[in-house]
């Protein structure tokens, strides 16, 4: 069955669209993942019918759809209920990732919805052996304030379950600043976790790295037979950036002098706020600076409904990395990653 159906993927290409009746009758679990992850890359569109864990457990958020014969339409799974349900339905009410735990050799925590943009972007890094294993365990931690959370799962599973996991997190910036992500991290340097912080304000806007990002939208706009040009591009992305200044500003502004009011209580408010102004400034008239500090996913959720609007044509996040190499990922990511790599190893 496996060389069949590499035989089919041979003759695809990026116009091709590919049918798969439940693959995973024939597929050993990580075979079944496997061709997942080989038809996004071969194939323009892929339908799947499958109830397999595996693949859902693979697949982004979004890109399930569930059918049930007795409803007249089919429900888009997006939710953490959603995929309760999608479980359930299957014969299983626990989530697919949590049986693998006493199996697990790694588990790391991330933030928001999207664990499969960390393992997207190892795998552009060239450091995706360890993330794709089957032995690694993606979990959500909640936000950054749940720190702790990440040390008590730590110690219920050595210490009352007896697995002996490694355990890493890493934690979306948000708006904070420097010096209170500094602090964090100093707090935590005799910790035998690994945690740490993005220097992005989430791990989407690691996707926002201006030639994929452009590409992207010229090659979405053209598989509709239009065209769009580089500088109409680059006006489009500059103008809807800066639509956020005032919030962005805002925001940053509000977390900066929070935090040092507690560390530095003898500097007046309006001290700290014209030093977090100058920081800002620095950070926006930088088109690659002010990509990390703009909410990500918002900011490509908007293009996408400009383009739909536009040339009828949307853009995704894995779209936009599936047109960066190597060299297109972010250092301070690649730095991460690969410390949680030699911490696990």
């Amino acid at each position: 069955m496996w060389m069949q159906m590499m035989a089919q993927f041979l003759r695809g290409n990026g116009d091709s669209i590919l049918v798969l009746d439940e693959p995973d009758i024939y597929l050993h679990p990580e075979l079944q993942k496997r061709v997942l992850r080989m038809a996004k890359e071969k194939f323009g569109q892929i339908f799947i019918a499958t109830h397999s864990t595996e693949i859902m457990n693979e697949s982004e958020p979004g890109d399930i759809v569930l059918i049930v014969y007795n409803n007249r339409t089919a429900i888009r799974i997006t939710t953490e209920e959603g995929y309760k349900k999608v479980y359930s339905y299957l014969g299983s009410s626990e989530n697919a990732e949590f049986a693998r735990l006493a199996r697990a050799e790694r588990i790391i925590f991330f933030e928001g919805k999207e664990r499969n943009l960390i393992r997207k972007f190892a795998i552009k890094a060239k450091l995706g052996e360890m993330f794709q294993n089957p032995k690694t365990v993606y979990l959500q931690a909640g936000g950054f304030s749940q720190w702790t959370r990440v040390k008590e799962v730590d110690w219920a599973l050595h210490n009352i379950f007896d697995i002996n996991v490694k355990i890493a997190a890493l934690f979306d910036r948000d708006y904070r600043c420097d010096e209170e992500i500094h602090l964090f991290k100093k707090n935590l340097e005799n910790s035998s976790l690994w945690i740490d912080v993005l220097c992005r304000k989430e791990i989407e806007n690691y996707a926002l790295v201006y030639d994929p990002l452009s590409e992207a939208i010229k090659k979405r706009v053209r598989s509709r037979g239009n065209n769009i040009t580089s500088d109409e591009v680059s006006e489009r992305i500059v103008k809807l950036s800066d639509t956020y200044r005032t919030a962005c500003q805002a925001q940053h502004l509000a977390h900066y002098l929070a935090h040092h009011r507690e560390v530095d209580r003898r500097t007046t408010d309006s001290t700290h706020l014209e030093r977090a102004s100058e920081r800002f400034e620095a950070y926006w008239a930088d088109i690659d600076k002010r990509f990390s500090i703009i909410p990500g996913k918002e900011f490509i959720a908007v293009l996408s409904a400009g383009l739909q609007r536009d040339y009828g044509v949307s853009l995704t996040i894995n779209q936009i990395v599936d047109e960066m190499g190597q060299n297109d990922v972010p250092p301070d990511l690649v730095d991460r990653l690969s410390s949680m790599t030699a911490f696990f190893n």
